[in-house]
């Protein structure tokens, strides 16, 4: 219960239905293609397992675990159409160039160093 209020700013409408169930009614608009269950324990299991090792809010560490398990897999085709939307979501982002673990996500290389590494 002490996470319910940080569910919910993720975009998550739950409810609770018993003493240990909960009702999901809702989910962010970017998860209506997952399992709303399973991506609800994914959540909290993820924050159980970063809450001794990361010095992040509640919040935060929810935000960053929904972020890895919503995060699109290696050789997932898209539309050209999603492909732009996935670059704007990218832009979006407070820190666009690297990823949750600090790799990056952009590099940006001179004219000069593209040659050089093309043996130009």
């Amino acid at each position: 219960k002490s996470l319910w209020n940080d569910v919910r700013a993720l975009g998550f409408d739950i409810r609770e239905f018993g003493k240990n169930t909960v009702i999901v009614e809702g989910v962010p608009a970017e998860l209506t293609k997952a399992n709303e269950n399973e991506m609800l324990d994914k959540l909290l299991e993820g924050f159980k397992n970063n809450q001794s090792d990361l010095k992040l809010s509640k919040h935060d560490n929810l935000a960053r675990t929904l972020a890895k398990n919503a995060a699109v897999n290696p050789g997932t085709r898209f539309s050209l159409e999603e492909m732009n939307q996935l670059i704007d979501q990218l832009f979006a982002c407070q820190m666009p160039n690297v990823s949750l673990n600090g790799k990056p996500v952009i590099i940006t290389y001179t004219l000069e160093e593209l040659l050089q590494k093309f043996d130009r």
